[in-house]
């Protein structure tokens, strides 16, 4: 029944292809929004079972067509419906009313950044119980309300230990950053931190880690490198080469990861979790990789490409779907029933392409997919 109610959309955006041309005055893509639209609001909530991935079929549809041309959009749309329902273990998943679904956005949007960051609150040799409480509240995840008491203190301004404002500063950028505020935690460093808190290694630590969560890898590698030379201590210069790997690790470079945990020091309290990385990164090099262009050109015998990457059941759904809309406008062509016939042929037309095109991004999705499992394996505890 989904797939018939998915056909339906279908129909509704080859109509809304008419419509969108005799209404230059609407911006791109609202006729299609338009059919969508009533498909969302008459006829979606009276299937008994809800789309498995998100965003919907229907809402992809809609963000396909408001930032594609039609013709993309079109083999967009019918690429998702192929897939929706099947393979979804090439697919990371989120939680949602209870249910796992699998993500697919319409942009291939690289997989965001999971850091081990339990924001635990930090802790350096001070006795005063107002740090104390700082941490306790921490601790109990209480952010907004530790966030408050590290404000009032530095408004008060009364902390003259050195140590013991740094500890407060990292605090404050860890609470930011627990409240998913880590471009604020940016801005406050840069414009509100005392020069003499800004230079400290370990609150540079903290800046650095902030931008990985950003992806400003670059910057982070640039804070991380002149962070380490301003110090001799040993257990900091671990603690940056195991971040510096980490971020090699998000970006894909397992030679650079393999070569910075090499360098951890034998004696290091980190060694032992190099190591372990380090195995992981030996079947970095034993990785198989699909060619998108492979899948692509496979997929011109429909579901071909499906199957060389891996989604077994779209590629059976998409050489039944093909055959079938193929086939419609075969016999309505010989009937000389020629509006169903356009109307069949254009349908068979965007499945194909979408077929095609389907069949490369789900190759590049399983390369992803691959890469970010043994990114994944990949240990280190930023949480000191």
């Amino acid at each position: 029944m989904e797939r018939k109610y998915a056909i339906f959309v279908l129909l509704h955006l080859h109509f809304a292809l008419s419509a969108q041309k005799l209404d230059n005055s609407k911006p791109k893509g609202d006729a299609f929004v338009d059919y969508l639209s009533i498909y969302q609001q008459y006829i979606s909530g009276i299937k008994a079972s809800e789309c498995g991935m998100t965003p919907s079929c229907s809402n992809f549809a809609i963000h396909a067509f408001r930032t594609h041309n039609a013709v993309t959009a079109f083999a967009l749309t019918t690429d998702r419906l192929l897939r929706c329902g099947h393979d979804y273990t090439h697919y990371n998943l989120n939680i949602s009313n209870k249910h796992f679904k699998a993500i697919d956005n319409v942009a291939d949007s690289a997989n965001a950044v999971t850091l081990p960051l339990n924001h635990f609150a930090f802790a350096d040799t001070s006795h005063l119980e107002s740090l104390k409480f700082i941490r306790y509240l921490m601790n109990k995840k209480f952010y907004n309300q530790g966030l408050l008491k590290i404000q009032e203190l530095i408004y008060a301004n009364k902390i003259a230990d050195r140590m013991t404002k740094r500890e407060l500063y990292i605090n404050y950028i860890r609470c930011l950053s627990a409240l998913d505020k880590v471009e604020e935690a940016l801005f406050e460093y840069e414009v509100s931190f005392p020069k003499a808190i800004k230079e400290e290694s370990l609150i540079r630590l903290e800046i650095a880690i902030c931008h990985i969560q950003l992806k400003n890898y670059t910057k982070s590698q640039q804070i991380l490198t002149e962070a380490d030379k301003d110090t001799s201590d040993a257990n900091f210069h671990a603690r940056t080469t195991m971040l510096q790997a980490k971020i090699c690790a998000h970006e894909y470079k397992w030679q650079a990861a393999q070569a910075h945990f090499e360098s951890i020091h034998a004696a290091s309290a980190y060694r032992q979790q190099a190591e372990k990385n380090l195995k992981s990164l030996e079947t970095a090099a034993q990785m198989t990789y699909k060619k998108p262009v492979v899948a692509g050109l496979l997929g011109i015998i429909p579901g071909c490409g499906y199957l060389y990457a891996g989604h077994k059941q779209t590629a059976l759904s998409a050489l039944l779907i093909n055959a079938i809309f193929g086939y419609a406008t075969y016999s309505s062509i010989k009937s000389k029933n020629y509006g169903v016939a356009a109307l069949a042929g254009t349908l068979s037309l965007a499945f194909y392409v979408g077929n095609i095109q389907g069949g490369i991004k789900s190759a590049r999705r399983y390369n992803a997919h691959k890469k970010e499992e043994l990114n994944n394996r990949i240990y280190v505890d930023f949480n000191y």
